[in-house]
């Protein structure tokens, strides 16, 4: 799920989510429409403030393949 997503689901305020994730409301409208890619200290806080809804995968295109472990 992406951040746009989340804020609809939960019915968020763009100023709300902001403070939840502790960066500005531009700077959470650049997470949003993949204009930015938050640093590793922000996606913890992301992931944080959505219980794991939001995870790093979530912005880029598409997720790192599973590995495949032989038996």
């Amino acid at each position: 799920m992406d951040l746009a997503a989340y804020q609809s689901q939960h019915q968020l305020s763009a100023a709300r989510l902001a403070a939840l994730i502790g960066v500005s409301e531009q700077a959470l409208h650049r997470y949003m429409y993949r204009g930015r890619i938050p640093q590793t200290a922000v996606m913890r806080r992301i992931i944080a403030a959505t219980s794991g809804a939001v995870t790093a995968d979530d912005f880029f295109l598409a997720p790192a393949p599973k590995r495949c472990v032989a038996t």
